[in-house]
């Protein structure tokens, strides 16, 4: 959810809010408190938000990205930054893991800051019943997985999985940041 604060001095700024509903104004102290809280950050855009005449508001077109990480991130022999995830998620998107979590989140310092969710869980459910759960109980303007095609590069068949649960998928070495931060 985009949240537009405006200040004494008449300037204004976006926030994004994916996990609580904020209704009517907020003071700065609220404002502070909730972002010392994690539950609102800056809206990061190359782009104004305003066309030049100020009349009509240029919608955010929010993404859910799900990653794998097993050959996919820099942290487990991948091509793809942890900063990436970081800077996505700085810009509103709702970013997770949908592979080898217990391995990111111990070697990701405030690995909390940066993602909305961790999964999918070995031996309990599939990357693809995963990635139908999210995109059941998320709505947002697009579901990408990014990952491992098997008939290129990696062990998991992300391609595979992403296809069956209606998400698009990015192979790891294809994915550029610069598209999805451009919006």
């Amino acid at each position: 959810m985009l949240f537009k604060i405006t200040h004494d001095d008449g300037n204004m700024n976006w926030y994004v809010t994916d996990n609580i509903y904020i209704s009517g104004e907020l003071d700065e102290e609220s404002v502070q408190f909730l972002i010392k809280k994690g539950h609102l950050r800056p809206l990061v855009t190359t782009e104004p938000l305003l066309p030049p005449t100020g009349e009509i508001f240029k919608w955010f077109k929010q993404k859910c990205f799900a990653f794998d990480v097993d050959e996919t991130l820099d942290i487990s022999n991948g091509p793809i930054s942890v900063s990436s995830i970081k800077q996505l998620y700085d810009a509103g998107h709702i970013v997770g893991i949908c592979g080898n979590w217990s391995h990111f989140v111990r070697v990701v310092p405030n690995w909390n800051k940066m993602v909305s969710f961790v999964g999918q869980f070995y031996g309990y459910t599939s990357k693809t019943v995963f990635l139908t759960q999210l995109k059941n109980a998320i709505k947002v303007d697009e579901y990408i997985m990014i990952g491992n095609d098997p008939a290129h590069f990696g062990n998991s068949n992300d391609i595979q999985a992403a296809q069956e649960a209606g998400w698009t998928f990015i192979r790891e070495d294809q994915f550029n940041i610069k598209r999805f931060l451009e919006n």
